[in-house]
């Protein structure tokens, strides 16, 4: 393997995926460098990129009410950050997010657009002071955002080390399989992440016929001075 798929094998969200699956999303990244002190993603933006460090650090940071940057997270090698919620939504039949209370990120996740996605929440490490704070605080806010879809968000709590509400975390997955199954969600997700896989094999094919050596050398040229979009029609145009 590449060093950059020995990153992506790194990543948590990655490690249970085979070669196959790994060569595909490999077929979608891009290594970028960024200089120093460089802003790469605004707090509010919506996107569908996910970033993947391989070396150096990302800082996270906001603001408060009176202007001073707070730091909830500095982040290094394969850990990630951006948004891929859609994606992430339409490939997965059911989408459980883990918080931890007092970790100091959940009300960055929130604003990230986790409480939309999210089919199932768990606070794991209920043990932990703030565990009933956080829960309540989730309940509240997924009844003042409201839903129309007929799935509701539930929240549950659980204890990995103790295996405290291991049993009720399986029966709210339970719950919302077969929901999926009733609602006819669950075929329709299969169905499009078989389509998805059809394409990425589709483009991996027609961009492996695209690059000839003219177009290489014309995306390696105007990189640096040509705009994305004109650089990306020129390109085009080369027979």
């Amino acid at each position: 393997m590449t060093n950059q798929s020995n990153i992506l094998r790194e990543v948590p969200i990655f490690t249970e995926l085979n070669d196959e699956d790994l060569n595909l999303i490999m077929e979608m990244t891009v290594r970028r460098a960024y200089p120093k002190n460089t802003m790469i993603v605004i707090e509010e933006d919506r996107g569908d990129t996910l970033y993947i460090i391989e070396s150096g650090s990302v800082k996270i940071t906001r603001h408060d009410e009176e202007g001073r940057e707070i730091i909830p997270a500095i982040l290094g090698h394969a850990e990630f950050f951006g948004q891929i919620e859609l994606d992430v939504v339409e490939t997965v039949d059911t989408t459980m997010v883990v918080l931890v209370p007092e970790s100091g990120d959940d009300i960055q996740l929130m604003k990230a657009g986790i409480l939309e996605i999210a089919d199932v929440i768990t606070i794991n490490k209920s043990d932990r002071e703030g565990a009933g704070r956080l829960q309540h605080l989730l309940e509240q806010l997924l009844v003042s955002k409201g839903n129309d879809s007929p799935w509701k968000t539930l929240v549950c709590q659980t204890s990995a080390t103790h295996g405290d509400g291991i049993e009720k975390l399986g029966e709210l997955l339970e719950s919302h399989r077969a929901y999926l199954e009733k609602s006819g969600r669950q075929e329709h997700k299969r169905r499009q992440r078989a389509r998805q896989k059809v394409e990425l094999l589709v483009a991996r094919e027609v961009l492996a016929d695209f690059w000839n050596q003219d177009r290489r050398d014309a995306l390696d040229t105007g990189l640096d001075t040509i705009p994305p979009y004109e650089l990306a029609r020129t390109i085009l145009d080369i027979p």
